[in-house]
């Protein structure tokens, strides 16, 4: 009995014994799952970018004005011939030929040199008769107003004209010299900026002629002279242009000269000198 006992007490103990000694198998915790969320790529266009193939538009570039200035191109000369007036391609003037009735060449004038305005500052002027050369001097103000046009030759050094402005820039007087010596002075007065009176007086205050103004120009000029008196009467076109000349004398009035001219279109800046050069080939005071 005892033994039985003694047997059942060891079972027990060995069976607690290896229930003890087991290691508990322990899982690892499962950490909860976090879906990560896949990034997308960024997208990348495969297209070539556009360029453009037009030019780049250029600013417009304003035109400058334009205005119509008349050219001399002929004066006929009643009972006596004609002149024949040239211009280079900037329309300057560069020479005149003056013909008689028959054809032939009595004088030219030659406008060789210019000016930084493109003036001519130098004329030669030569006569078929003769083999005298006179040279022409002229000089100019910066605006392009001649101030002086001194002709030489053999016989008569230092002659020709000086002329005087005002501010505004109208001539106001016009000197003439002949060797060295005051002939005579021409007077011009205005009202406002427009031609109003025109006059000559010699040196000792003598007057030579004057003139009658209808809408700033010279319609006539009466000439006092001690065999009787005589006038000069002047026709413009619708351009202001003068065409015609005639004399009046003792009642009879008798054609002396027509003009002709050209129309050319030029600059606005350019136009005042052009128009500077036309004074100086037709002066009727």
């Amino acid at each position: 009995m005892k033994r039985i006992l003694a047997f059942t007490v060891l079972l027990c103990l060995l069976l607690c014994g290896c229930q003890a000694g087991k290691p508990t198998s322990t899982e690892p915790a499962t950490e909860p799952s976090q879906t990560q969320t896949p990034t997308e790529a960024p997208t990348v266009s495969t297209e070539a970018p556009t360029v453009s193939t037009e030019a780049p538009t250029e600013p417009v570039q304003a035109q400058p004005e334009k205005v119509t200035v008349y050219l001399l191109e002929k004066a006929i000369y009643f009972d006596s011939g004609h002149a024949e007036y040239s211009y280079d391609k900037n329309h300057n003037i560069q020479e005149y030929t003056v013909f008689s009735l028959e054809g032939d060449w009595i004088s030219r004038a030659y406008f060789k040199e210019k000016d930084k305005n493109e003036m001519p500052n130098m004329v030669w002027e030569e006569q078929a008769s003769s083999d005298d050369t006179r040279v022409h001097l002229i000089k100019y103000s910066e605006d392009g107003k001649m101030t002086e046009d001194q002709y030489d030759s053999n016989t008569h050094p230092y002659s020709g004209y000086q002329y005087e402005y005002d501010q505004k820039g109208n001539v106001i007087k016009k000197r003439e010299y002949y060797d060295g010596i005051l002939q005579s002075t021409v007077i011009y007065e205005y009202q406002g900026s427009e031609l109003s009176r025109v006059y000559s007086e010699d040196p000792q205050g003598d007057r030579i002629y004057d003139c009658s103004i209808k809408n700033g120009v010279i319609v006539e000029k009466v000439v006092y002279a001690s065999d009787g008196d005589y006038s000069y009467q002047y026709e413009y076109d619708a351009n202001g242009n003068l065409v015609k000349e005639e004399m009046l004398y003792e009642g009879e009035l008798i054609p002396v000269t027509t003009y002709e001219y050209k129309a050319v279109e030029v600059t606005a800046d350019r136009a005042p000198y052009l128009r500077e050069q036309q004074k100086y080939l037709i002066s009727i005071a």
